[in-house]
């Protein structure tokens, strides 16, 4: 049974989305995302694989993520389990963590990943000083930096401007950009096709912020 892996782990979460039963639980530091698919068809984007594919194409790639261990998948289940990483979780963007957390993103964002769900809850700060992103089971991968790679750019860029940085003053903002966009390098896009995407997405995130 796939239950056995993490028998008596410690429920750390737990929700119901797109049909389908979440439980995220620890043990022997180590963190196991149990998914159980309740209403057919479930989720269509299958989160395990995709946080599954994005830590392994990070690590091949040197960039610091929670490590990948096992993905099992058996019938309407699936268990993905990673190493635990010790750290606290990030409560706020201030002064003392804008640059770590805006070259955190960067670095992955550069390698052709896109987090998605970039929010600060999604951070730890490690013992060693330094922020890791944790989760990224929404997570799009491209690995040549063509013209999807470009409006992924602008989409990402948007939510962090919605999700991360929107209680944010503007002296932290213009902090946090000048990090990233230092750690991300030169990204040629001679049309602006990156920054057209970007306001686009971030009006349209505003507008259905507002309509709710």
């Amino acid at each position: 049974m796939i239950q056995n892996e993490f028998k008596d782990a410690t429920v750390l979460h737990e929700k119901m989305s797109r049909g389908t039963l979440r439980k995220v639980l620890y043990k022997n530091h180590r963190i196991y995302k149990h998914f159980t698919t309740v209403k057919w068809p479930g989720d269509l984007r299958k989160p395990w694989r995709l946080e599954a594919k994005a830590l392994l194409y990070l690590q091949e790639r040197g960039i610091e993520c929670p490590k990948f261990l096992s993905l099992h998948e058996e019938g309407r289940q699936a268990v993905l389990c990673k190493a635990f990483v010790d750290g606290e979780p990030l409560s706020d963007i201030s002064s003392n963590n804008v640059a770590l957390v805006a070259r955190t993103l960067a670095k992955i964002n550069a390698t052709g990943v896109f987090t998605c769900d970039p929010h600060v809850g999604n951070f730890l700060l490690t013992t060693e000083e330094k922020t890791i992103f944790i989760d990224f089971g929404r997570s799009k991968i491209f690995r040549n930096r063509l013209v999807s790679f470009l409006i992924y750019l602008g989409k990402e860029k948007a939510r962090i401007n919605h999700l991360l940085l929107s209680a944010t003053d503007d002296q932290l903002k213009d902090a946090f950009w000048n990090a990233y966009t230092a750690a991300l390098g030169e990204v040629k896009d001679p049309v602006n096709i990156a920054k057209i995407s970007e306001q686009y997405w971030l009006k349209r995130m505003k507008r259905n912020a507002s309509a709710r």
